[in-house]
């Protein structure tokens, strides 16, 4: 008998409860309710398309053709710059040639430690200073690296 009781209480409060439609049907007229579900469909749509076109951008951008044989290291320096928009300071110490080989095209970030790697074998290295890079001798550029603050410590 109690069990009964409780049902009958659940149903009536059930009746009570609206769904979130039935409260936008009864407060709205129904064509607004339509055009409001329209539009949400529409933002997810456009939302999914944006985020599409940036990732492919983003995907096909970071590829660069990176091969050379017995090139200039400033050539190489100077084209890697080209590719990337990225800004270099050469130190009139760095020269040699070197060879870097890639078949088929490679992201910038491969590109950028193949390069790097390339200077460090011929004795160069590559310091990230502000917005742009200098390309010096490593012994130097290991003694002469030392982060320099205007603050006294506290």
């Amino acid at each position: 008998m109690t069990f009964y009781a409780d049902l009958n209480w659940l149903n009536r409060f059930k009746s009570v409860v609206e769904s979130p439609s039935q409260v936008l049907t009864r407060y709205l007229r129904p064509s607004k309710v339509i055009s409001l579900n329209k539009e949400r469909g529409l933002m997810k749509h456009l939302a999914l398309i944006i985020v599409l076109l940036f990732t492919i951008n983003a995907r096909t951008a970071e590829k660069i053709k990176f091969n050379y044989v017995n090139e200039e290291l400033t050539r190489v320096i100077e084209n890697y710059a080209k590719a990337t928009g990225q800004k270099f300071v050469i130190d009139s110490t760095v020269r040699g040639k070197i060879s870097i080989l890639n078949q088929s095209e490679i992201t910038t970030d491969e590109a950028f430690n193949q390069l790097s790697e390339a200077l460090a074998l011929n004795g160069f290295a590559v310091l990230k200073q502000g917005d742009f890079y200098t390309v010096r001798n490593a012994r130097s550029a290991q003694r002469d690296n030392v982060p320099v603050s205007a603050e006294v410590p506290t």
